[in-house]
Parts: C-alpha cells; structure tokens; sequence
C-alpha cells in the first residue's frame, strides 16, 4: 500500500476509519480479534481447495452469533439452484427486488446505498476476479509498467495455489487487495457464508498482513442476508459491477474458441474487444456519462488479459481517469493490518 493513502485525509475517509475504531459497523468486535490466533501460512490448517462452504472457524462463529443476537441477520432463506441458477420459491418478486426485503442482485439487480456498482463521473475501476493464476503473471508486469493500481478479487484457494503472484501484487505493484468467495453464496446457509468469506480474508491475512474491507460474491450473487453477514461480521463493504462483458468465457482451456454458447458471451477475442470497446468509447467518452464505469473483469486466463491490455490503451487515449475501487472515492486500501506484520 503506499504511504500517502494509508493517511490520506479526506471526509469520507476519516468516517471509514471512525467506523473501524468506535463499532460503527455494529460488528461483533474488532476485525484484527478474529484472525490474530492464526499460525503462519505454511502451518494453518486450511480448508480442502474449492470446498463449498467449508466449517468456519469458532472466533467466527462466535462473532456472527452476537450480531444476530442484535438482530442484524436477516431471517431470509437461502435461494436454491434451479436449472444452474439461484431461484427463491418462498419469495414475491417484489420481495426480490426491494432494499427493505430480500434485495437480490441475482434475480432483480437489487442493489443497498452502500454496495460499490459504479465510478464517479469521468472515472473507470479497474478489478479483476478470480486470482491469482497463471494469466497474473502477464497482467501484474503491465500494470507495474503503466503505474496502474488495480483490485484484486482474490480466491483463497488459488491464493494457496499462487501465494506468490499475491505477494508481489501487493510488493511489487501495491495493488488493493479484497476478498472474493467460490461458491453462489446466497444458496449457503448463514454458518457456510461465514467460513467461505472468513476462510476467503483468512488466507490473504496469513500471506501479507493484510485485511480486507472489501469483497466481491462470484456471479454478484448477493443478498441482504449475506450482505449482513459480509458487513457486521466481517466489516466487508460489497463491490459490484456496472458493465460485463463475459470475458471469462475465453479460458485457456476453450482456446481458440469459447467456454460459452453464442450470444452468452463472447466466442474469441475479436468479439471480446469489440465489446470492451464498446463500452470505452459509448457516448463517445467519458465526460458524457452521467456516471463512470466498473468493467466485470478476469485475471483467469491468458486472453481476458490480452484484451484488458488492449482496452486499457484505448481508454487511456479516449481520457478516462483509472484507479483501484477505493481510490474511486478516496477511501483507504486496508483501514486494518495484523498486528504482527
């Protein structure tokens, strides 16, 4: 993290920061308090890679229990995978779509005042899901090259596959790091949620010294009950997306072609950067949008990135200002580091 944003002075930034110290979040008790026990990384006990929501640990457990003793979880059923998707049978539509009910991304792009959807006018946040793997050993050399931080929705089983492509995002590029889950997470029962994100921090804690304030849920499968459980006990601040373009339909594995059937998604590299294109030159540019832009992106694969680089390129001629989601609204990286790092 650089120096100057861990005390970068600014309203928004100074509430952040008061939440942490004074409980504004209402959380259980301080962050740092649920992941100080942890041994180092190369003797945690860590779940089996890409388990669904694996058994949380007993400090966890203990801090989600006293929040929703304060009734801060709501009683909201989990959904159920129907034809591969999410689906809620006990629920009306408009219960779905409202902030006071159910709220879910899924099925009605519900979204709370305090979920990160889109960038402030003239502005693009540059995040990438899903590392780290073998295609962000090509985009972190770009980035570091071009003075470009980023976000990295980083999977805690692929952090145990890659530690070190996380340590120099944050070493060499000081990059933001969050969290970011495997599994549909609204489909979990509230004890699974809280293993899967705390598992997810746990293990980006344990490599660098670092804890999340912020996540993403894999498809932007979100809730309010999981909102809850992300926010009051863990402090998480939710981060979605304002345009998709499917990159992670082009996998190294579906190479030449593509993971996805036509018209779900792009089917080679053409498709994807005429559509990041499309999206970088719309109303040609940014000063005539009402609000800047977040890109669902992926460090997965080789062509994702390729055409990241491309699209990064145009954006920078057309005049878009890029940064990290925090630096969006000029919050702080990590408001809260382990204490023996």
């Amino acid at each position: 993290m650089r120096f100057k944003n861990a005390f970068r002075i600014c309203p928004s930034s100074l509430i952040y920061l008061w939440s942490i110290f004074f409980n504004w979040c209402d959380c259980a008790q301080p962050i740092p308090k649920l992941f100080e026990n942890a041994t180092d990384f190369s003797k945690m006990k860590y779940p089996h890679e890409d388990v669904s929501g694996p058994k949380p640990l007993t400090t966890w457990i203990a801090a989600y229990e006293e929040v929703k003793a304060k009734g801060l979880i709501p009683h909201w059923k989990p959904s159920v995978v129907t034809n591969g998707e999410p689906s809620y049978a006990s629920y009306s539509d408009a219960e779905l779509a409202s902030p006071e009910k159910v709220c879910s991304w899924t099925i009605a792009k519900c979204v709370m005042p305090d979920d990160i959807v889109t960038a402030p006018k003239g502005q693009m946040g540059i995040s990438f899901d899903d590392g780290p793997q073998e295609a962000t050993s090509l985009l972190l050399p770009f980035l570091l090259k071009k003075n470009q931080k980023a976000t990295h929705f980083m999977i805690g089983s692929r952090i145990m596959d890659n530690p070190n492509l996380l340590k120099q995002a944050v070493s060499l590029n000081h990059d933001h790091i969050a969290a970011h889950t495997w599994s549909l997470m609204t489909t979990l029962t509230d004890e699974q949620a809280v293993g899967e994100i705390g598992w997810s921090i746990q293990i980006i804690r344990d490599n660098v010294g670092l804890i999340p304030a912020y996540w993403r849920p894999p498809f932007g499968d979100v809730d309010n009950r999981i909102r809850a459980i992300a926010t009051h006990v863990f402090n998480l601040r939710t981060v979605m997306w304002s345009d998709d373009v499917n990159d992670w339909c082009l996998s190294d594995e579906s190479a030449p072609t593509s993971s996805c059937l036509a018209g779900s998604g792009p089917q080679n590299s053409n498709e994807l950067a005429k559509e990041l294109n499309q999206i970088i030159n719309q109303t040609k540019g940014p000063q005539q949008r009402d609000s800047g832009i977040i890109i669902l992106e992926h460090e997965i694969a080789k062509r994702p990135v390729e055409e990241f680089i491309k699209a990064y390129n145009l954006a920078q001629k057309v005049g878009w200002i890029m940064k990290p989601i925090p630096d969006l609204f000029g919050y702080v990286f990590f408001p809260v580091r382990a204490r023996f790092f």
